[in-house]
Formats: structure tokens, C-alpha cells, sequence
């Protein structure tokens, strides 16, 4: 299963794009609770992934202006780097004969995006755990399982969806997963592979 297959490759492409810059919400000390409600402006329920893309496709709804990201303080660098980088990956996608279709304005239009993700990330699929952490599906059972936490960054963060996939782990104080996004279990079983379903 690939974007194509769910009908989003552009937004798919859109979210690589925005994971490639760095942060895109800027947080000055003096403006801290101000920069806090514009990112809840942005955020979607769903996680990290789909609130990026909302940044992008506002950015380019109001002209790419630097003004407007200034306003809700957001990094105008980062999505001006974002934009290329999208522009890029489109190029790359038509070179390879992959079909630019976007699912915006269709039902079911970010249960399609989720899936093209776990598509993409199964082997980032975490479980929550009645501690309250989470486990990599992978290896939840093992001698090597790791706790895991949504990063406090995250829209996810002081909420606890049982099934979520991350993009990557940093590890601070403790390891925290960035970039998560809600899913449910039955798509990792319809999408996964066979070692991934084995393990749950």
C-alpha cells in the first residue's frame, strides 16, 4: 500500500516536506501562552503529522507571506524550505510515474493520510501500556523493549490514544516519540507486514 493507493500523495509528499525543516512553530519566552493558542489553532486531533500539514496548506492559503507568520508565529524560513522541498518531491514523484492526487475535500480524506502513514511507518507503531507509557510493536515483549512518551511538543501530549506511529525517538530525560499520529490497531493488520502483525 502506498499515498497513491489512498488517493494522497500530495499530502503525503506535504508532510515529508514539513518533517525535513526544523520546528516550524516558533515559541519566544515573552509570547509563550500567544504562540500556545495558535499551535491549537493548527492542531488536529489525529497528531502531529496531519497538524503539519495544516500549517503548510495555511501558509499557502495566505501568500506564502512572512507577515502572516509573524502573526501566529510560525518559522517563515522553515516553510519557505518546506514549500521547496515539496516542490522537489513532486518532481520526483511524476518522474517516477507516481500520480499527484490529494485527497482534501474528500470523505474520510485523514483516515486515508493516517493509513498512507502506517503504510510507511508500521515499524513505528507503539502500544499504550497500563503504566502509561508506550512499547514499540516490534518489540514490546522483548528484553530489549524500551518505554516510550509522547514528547511534550506533541499535540498528543496529556492525552493517551492506545495506538499511535511516530516518526522518531529522542531521548532526553526519557525516550520521546516525535511526530505521532493516532491510528487504530485493524489498519496495522490490513497494512503492516507479516513480522509486525505477528507481534501483537
Amino acid at each position: 500500500m502506498s499515498a497513491d493507493e489512498f488517493g494522497c500523495t500530495r499530502e503525503i509528499a506535504a508532510i515529508a516536506a514539513m518533517l525535513s525543516v526544523q520546528n516550524v512553530f516558533v515559541f519566544p519566552p515573552s509570547r509563550r501562552r500567544e504562540a500556545e493558542t495558535h499551535r491549537r489553532r493548527f492542531a488536529v486531533l489525529e497528531g502531529d503529522h496531519a497538524t503539519l500539514l495544516n500549517v503548510l496548506a495555511a501558509f499557502d492559503a495566505n501568500g506564502r507571506s512572512a507577515q502572516w507568520c509573524e502573526k501566529y508565529l510560525v518559522n517563515y524560513k522553515a516553510l519557505v524550505r518546506a514549500s521547496a522541498v515539496r516542490k522537489q518531491l513532486f518532481r520526483y514523484l511524476e518522474r517516477a510515474g507516481v500520480a499527484l492526487v490529494s485527497c482534501s475535500g474528500v470523505d474520510g480524506a485523514h483516515e486515508n493520510i493516517r493509513k498512507a502513514l502506517v503504510s510507511g511507518l508500521f515499524a513505528r507503531a507503539a502500544k499504550l501500556m497500563p503504566d502509561g507509557t508506550y512499547r514499540n510493536v516490534r518489540d514490546m515483549r522483548g528484553a530489549n523493549s524500551v518505554a516510550l512518551s509522547i514528547h511534550p511538543n506533541s499535540v498528543l501530549f496529556e492525552r493517551a490514544p492506545e495506538w499511535v506511529i511516530y516518526q522518531e525517538v529522542v531521548v532526553t530525560t526519557k525516550a520521546f516519540m516525535r511526530d505521532v499520529t493516532v491510528i487504530e490497531r485493524e489498519w496495522l493488520r490490513e497494512l503492516a507486514c507479516v513480522v509486525v502483525i505477528k507481534r501483537i
